[in-house]
């Protein structure tokens, strides 16, 4: 089936190369081709192809107009999502806001904490030393009390010793028990830092001394230890017991 153009000047594959000279010489003008009417077919053919154009056209109309709605889905899409990520935006803002806020304050209270901390350290240690100063004493004290009880026990020996030192010969044996048993007696206490005072002939300190009056001595100076009652006792540099004793006044007038 052959296609009519009728917009086609010339049969398809004829073109006019030159001009055909008529006899005589005399150049002729070129003959118009010869034009076949369109047929029913031809009128079906190009209804076909309208049809063709008019589906294509629809097709491509309908895909435009699915790209223009997913484009204002997307439009769409991306201003929520834009308005989201200001929302977003804010919200971090906001919170960014609330964690500088809370760090300062944190940071604040930490150092007030450490600072109440330290306070209450110190106050702490300085509880701990007046305890352990105040359990020194009182041991101190307490032991100084142990000690002084048993002090007697010389005052008594020596007693002993000097009463039989005034006595007969036959007691010999028993005043030398006697001296060793308070001279082991104060080894004892020597151990525990009990020193006996000595101040015969020494000046009168009435720091260590305590008078029990006044005697009239040849041999000992004005204002010194003529005699020893009782004797004293310190432990480790302290007074245990004051030393009693008689002052002297000198020679007698």
């Amino acid at each position: 089936m052959s296609f009519y153009d009728p917009f086609q000047r010339y049969p398809r594959g004829q073109r006019p190369t030159q001009r055909r000279t008529a006899a005589y010489g005399q150049e002729q003008p070129p003959q118009e081709p010869q034009r076949r009417p369109p047929t029913i077919e031809d009128y079906y053919q190009l209804a076909q192809a309208h049809e063709a154009l008019q589906k294509a056209h629809e097709d491509v109309a309908k895909q435009l107009a699915n790209t223009q709605e997913a484009l204002r889905e997307q439009t769409k899409t991306a201003i929520e999502l834009k308005e989201e990520v200001r929302a977003l935006a804010q919200t971090l803002a906001h919170t960014q806001a609330e964690l500088n806020e809370y760090t300062s304050r944190n940071q604040q209270a930490e150092g007030e904490w450490e600072e109440r901390y330290l306070r209450l350290q110190a106050e702490t240690d300085n509880y701990r030393r007046r305890l352990e100063q105040r359990s020194a004493v009182e041991v101190s004290q307490q032991r100084n009390r142990i000690l002084e009880d048993m002090l007697s026990l010389a005052d008594h020996l020596e007693l002993a010793i000097q009463h039989l030192g005034h006595a007969a010969d036959g007691n010999e044996s028993f005043r030398q028990n006697l001296d060793a048993t308070l001279h082991a007696f104060l080894e004892t206490l020597k151990k525990h830092g009990v020193q006996p005072i000595a101040p015969l002939g020494e000046p009168f300190d009435p720091q260590i001394h305590e008078a029990l009056g006044h005697i009239a001595s040849p041999d000992v100076p004005e204002d010194h230890v003529a005699a020893v009652v009782r004797t004293g006792y310190q432990v480790e540099d302290q007074l245990l017991r004051p030393a009693r004793v008689m002052v002297s006044n000198g020679p007698a007038q």
